[in-house]
């Protein structure tokens, strides 16, 4: 069995960069920068939602998501390959 290590690179690449974004998005809504960015300059009507705990909670969600997708998802991919499908028993009778 050949593998296509370009492909692999890629998909670890994918598998880092999901990581990393997903790390950011869950810590840095609750770090004290959070509240110093061009978004809340350009609409500060919207300020009282960009730092209410229910807002930053839904964004460390998101971050969440995206680390546990990595956990589960490309780690496998990586290791074996795509998913095949198993025979169907019907077909032999």
């Amino acid at each position: 069995m050949t593998r296509n290590w370009p492909q692999t690179m890629l998909r670890l690449s994918f598998g880092l960069f999901t990581f990393a974004v997903g790390l950011c998005l869950l810590v840095f809504p609750w770090m004290p920068d959070w509240s110093l960015n061009s978004a809340q300059w350009l609409l500060p009507g919207l300020q009282g939602v960009w730092d209410h705990p229910s807002f930053r909670g839904a964004i460390s969600g998101l971050g969440f998501a995206y680390c546990d997708f990595t956990r589960y998802e490309e780690p496998a991919r990586v290791a074996h390959g795509p998913r095949q499908r198993p025979f169907s028993q019907t077909a032999d009778k």
